[in-house]
């Protein structure tokens, strides 16, 4: 670069001689020099001359400076692995590591197949009693099983005498078993007997049944006093009442001189009392008096019917059914009260008989019932 402008300069001082020469040969007589111009312009730079030759090299320059450091380059490949070395030898056992946590549990496996019964162990000892449990919860009331009732001529059966049996509140028409509970299991039969229609019956022992039903155990039913009587029904209806049984019956007493009586009817609201007569269904009072003290009388109606309509058992062309039982005070009368009368229209005799042999009777009317 320094080479080129320096032939520059050369060419432009020699053509600027060149010119001046010129201008002398044509002027005219020189004038006083003027006053120094001011300086030009420097001139455009010059052509670019032809290229020289070669020149011979230089010596060599000193060596420049280091240059400053270069940033790192980019991390090189790994290298492949090595070969493996040669196993060290084994190093001391660690101590052992803390216990891990448990794993999560596994899930359930299939049951498995039963195993073969084994030998029956030897028994334990009894063990201690535990303490009562505590009581449990009440039960169920149980249905009430059929109601019958059960009384007899006389609470006194004697061998050498007969004696009545009556039944009621049995199922129409059911076989009734009447048997003396001993004790023990035992049992005297006094033969069956059927009830009628209405569910009631009355069974006429004479001297010879009793005496012949009742004599191979007499001397068990004597010596054990106090006994049962029992109506069992082949319905599962049951009826008792308390007898005793004794050889012989005692002379006859004289007859009292003052003849039982009874009387049926109704009370009004005011308190007065209507005798004879009750309407369908109403409340019928019966009263007696003339029975012995404490007696247990039974009260029955009885109807007149003919042969042929028959549906209780008959009793010299009559048929009865119990109203109800009363027991007589003191001075032997007693009073019975039967809410609703469940008779037919019609005439009725009302019959109370006392177990120590009274009886009374009574008429009774009974109307339809008002409207």
């Amino acid at each position: 670069m320094r080479k080129h402008r320096s032939g520059g300069r050369i060419l432009v001082l020699l053509f600027s001689i060149v010119s001046a020469l010129v201008l002398v040969a044509c002027a005219g007589n020189a004038g006083k020099p003027g006053a120094p111009g001011l300086p030009g312009l420097p001139g455009e730079p010059g052509n670019p001359g032809p290229r020289g030759s070669q020149g011979p090299q230089g010596d060599p320059g000193e060596p420049g400076l280091p240059g400053n450091s270069g940033q790192p380059g980019n991390p090189g490949e790994p290298g492949n692995p090595g070969n493996p070395g040669e196993s060290g030898a084994p190093g001391e056992p660690g101590k052992p590591g803390l216990p891990g946590n448990p794993g999560s549990p596994g899930e359930p496996g299939k049951p498995g197949l039963p195993g073969n019964p084994g030998s029956p162990g030897k028994p334990g000892n009894p063990g201690n009693p535990g303490k009562p449990g505590n009581p449990g919860l009440p039960g169920v009331q149980g249905v009430a099983g059929p109601k019958a009732d059960l009384m007899t001529s006389s609470p006194i059966v004697y061998l050498d005498q007969g004696i009545e049996v009556w039944g009621s509140g049995y199922n129409a028409f059911e076989p009734v078993q009447v048997e003396i509970q001993i004790g023990g299991g035992q049992t005297a039969s006094l033969g069956n007997v059927e009830a009628n229609g209405g569910g009631a019956f009355r069974m006429v022992l004479t001297a010879d049944d009793v005496g012949g039903m009742l004599d191979a155990q007499a001397d068990r039913l004597i010596a054990e006093g106090a006994l049962t009587l029992m109506g069992i029904g082949a319905d599962g209806s049951i009826g008792s009442t308390a007898i005793a049984v004794v050889a012989e019956a005692p002379e006859a007493e004289a007859a009292p001189s003052v003849a039982a009586s009874m009387s049926v009817g109704t009370v009004a609201a005011d308190g007065s009392f209507t005798a004879g007569g009750v309407a369908e269904g109403g409340e019928l009072y019966i009263v007696g008096a003339g029975f012995l003290p404490n007696e247990h009388a039974g009260m029955f109606r009885v109807k007149h019917v003919a042969g042929s309509s028959l549906t209780e058992t008959a009793i010299s062309g009559t048929s009865l059914a119990q109203l109800g039982t009363a027991v007589t005070d003191k001075a032997g009368t007693f009073a019975l009260f039967v809410p609703s009368v469940s008779l037919e229209e019609g005439f009725y005799t009302v019959q109370a008989v006392g177990i120590f042999g009274t009886i009374a009777t009574a008429p009774l009317f009974v109307t339809a019932a008002a409207e």
